[in-house]
């Protein structure tokens, strides 16, 4: 069996030009660089997309003003002020109903200030798919 394999290989290899044997050998090339490139894309973790995440759900009557974050843990702690306290629960709940990125959110802190807005600090724990290079788009609003 073996034999008649190599012998059908052998027969194979006659047939197409040396320009086409050629042609051959450079898409197999391109074909294992760009494989390569996929691999190391597909490992390549980035921070980005956390930004965008947190620009395209946050309140309009919400500011955050520090913002630390972890890739090691995968969280994100966010310190800021909100128009009311009704408005930080609604951000909390904004962030909660995206279950593709956040696994949860736990408040450390709020305090109501004498104006009715209310200073908070946000601890988020994301799931790490959020910083794969391969989310190109940024992850979806939930409303």
């Amino acid at each position: 069996m073996r034999t008649k394999i190599k012998e059908v290989d052998a027969k194979i290899a006659l047939y197409g030009t040396e320009e086409q044997k050629e042609y051959e050998k450079e898409v197999f090339d391109y074909k294992k660089q760009i494989d390569n490139f996929a691999a190391i894309m597909g490992n390549h973790k980035i921070a980005s997309n956390v930004f965008v995440f947190i620009e395209q759900n946050t309140l309009p009557n919400v500011w955050f003003s520090a913002f630390n974050m972890s890739q090691v843990t995968g969280e994100i702690r966010l310190s800021g002020e909100a128009e009311s306290m009704e408005a930080l629960s609604r951000q909390g709940q904004l962030f909660e109903k995206n279950k593709e990125y956040v696994k949860g959110i736990t408040v450390l802190n709020s305090q109501a200030q004498t104006t009715g807005r209310v200073k908070f600090i946000l601890n988020i724990s994301l799931d790490p798919k959020i910083f794969n290079y391969a989310v190109s788009e940024a992850p979806p609003v939930v409303n």
